[in-house]
């Protein structure tokens, strides 16, 4: 099966948020989507994606099992609209419990791109800085005790987790993270971010970088 297939392949996408215009699924799946104080702009390539003011904005799904595979992909083109020097989370995208401390987030720290497993057994950073404020495509593998890190296609980190991936069982949040405590919704992320997809499969490096290509057209 050739990489465009697949990407299209509702047996492998599983959510699909655009961000053009609305925050609604395009998988094909119906998943709920819900957004708070969602703006739209426009993104890099001709059509609009989702503004994140970084303190009150994300889009949250309800919390569906088949969002929540044990090997996965996760992807977003991002543009941070402000700077992600300081350490913490921006998040970009995330299936997070803070009770079990289990999950996934994809988000901006410390000048980088990074992802965050299973209650920090594992934090991957990004090899190269990109607090710039420019376009970047994001992108995540997660299988067992195998992690990958890609920004623009290039792979930045690939690790050994410490423990195998748990799924976190909540929601997923574009542009921020449910932190399943008092905290609630937290972490939120000033940027703009399109395409938000999540595939129940580990795509090859290829098949990132042909889904960041796609959204180009």
């Amino acid at each position: 099966m050739s990489a465009h297939r697949r990407l299209h392949n509702p047996a492998y996408l599983q959510l699909h948020i655009t961000g053009n215009g609305h925050v609604q699924d395009c998988s094909g799946h119906g998943n709920v989507c819900t957004g708070s104080n969602v703006a739209y702009a426009a993104g890099a390539y001709g059509h609009d994606v989702g503004s994140f003011n970084g303190s009150s904005a994300y889009v949250a799904t309800t919390d569906a099992t088949a969002l929540g595979p044990s090997a996965l992909t996760v992807m977003a083109h991002v543009r941070f609209t402000a700077s992600i020097a300081a350490t913490g989370f921006k998040c970009i995208g995330s299936r997070w419990n803070g009770v079990t401390s289990r999950g996934w987030i994809l988000y901006g720290s410390s000048s980088k791109m990074n992802l965050y497993v299973n209650n920090g057994a594992t934090a991957i950073a990004s090899a190269t800085s990109f607090d710039d404020q420019a376009w970047h495509h994001v992108a995540a593998t997660i299988s067992g005790t195998s992690a990958n890190l890609y920004v623009d296609g290039a792979n930045q980190a690939s690790v050994t987790l410490a423990a195998a991936y748990l799924d976190a069982t909540i929601q997923v949040v574009t542009g921020a993270r449910n932190n399943n405590t008092a905290n609630g919704i937290t972490d939120y992320a000033p940027a703009s971010i399109g395409h938000f997809r999540l595939y129940n499969a580990v795509l090859t490096q290829d098949e990132v970088i042909a889904a960041m290509m796609l959204d180009k057209r």
